[in-house]
């Protein structure tokens, strides 16, 4: 009796087992969710811009531009020229208001009883009043021209003048004409005496200036 020699045929079912297995390995790997009781971090957020700093870099940007073109580009506009400043005049000077006047200049003897003077060598500005104030309106230029019309008008005004200076002077003692005071109570007493002298006519003398003033 002859045997069958071939094989007894495997079931079907455990060949799809074994078909499923090689295909669950020849499938890609998925990403297993994460547990949903675990606290999975957020992403970071993107940090937000201000509104107002685009704004900010194009300004200046801007002020930056027009610096870098100043320093190339040579102004348009012309420069004024600096003001000179106007003199303010120091603590305690006496402004001297342009008016008519006579210079007198000499030396005049005085009483020796003070510290061994006996002369006194001055210079006089006698300044007359100027109602119209045509003086103290002129220019320089303009103001010379009448200064040496009005010396020329009033020329036998100086002889006068000097000789009552030269009286006035000669009773004063030395030392009282060392202080301020005694040098005032002299102006004082010259503008009187002018004044007297010019009684009658339209001029008048308001002031003494003591331009050079030295005790010998």
């Amino acid at each position: 009796m002859i045997q069958n020699a071939e094989q007894p045929i495997a079931p079907a079912e455990p060949r799809q087992r074994a078909a499923a297995a090689l295909a669950r390995k020849a499938a890609p790997l998925q990403a297993l969710p994460p547990p949903a009781d675990e606290d999975v971090p957020a992403p970071p957020a993107e940090p937000r811009r201000r509104p107002g700093s685009r704004l900010v870099l194009v300004v200046v940007g801007i002020v930056a531009w027009l610096a870098a073109l100043g320093l190339f580009v040579p102004p348009l506009i012309p420069k004024r020229p600096p003001t000179a400043p106007t003199p303010v005049p120091a603590a305690g000077a006496v402004l001297i208001k342009p008016a008519p006047e006579l210079t007198i200049s000499r030396t005049f003897n005085v009483q020796g009883s003070g510290p061994g003077f006996k002369y006194v060598k001055l210079t006089a500005v006698i300044q007359f009043a100027d109602p119209s104030g045509q003086f103290a309106k002129a220019r320089s230029d303009q103001l010379s021209k009448l200064q040496a019309q009005f010396a020329d008008d009033h020329a036998p005004l100086l002889s006068a003048f000097n000789n009552i200076m030269t009286s006035t002077l000669d009773t004063k003692d030395a030392l009282a004409l060392t202080s301020p005071e005694g040098r005032d109570q002299l102006k004082r007493e010259l503008i009187a005496a002018f004044n007297r002298q010019l009684a009658g006519t339209s001029d008048r003398v308001t002031d003494i200036l003591f331009v050079d003033y030295v005790l010998q």
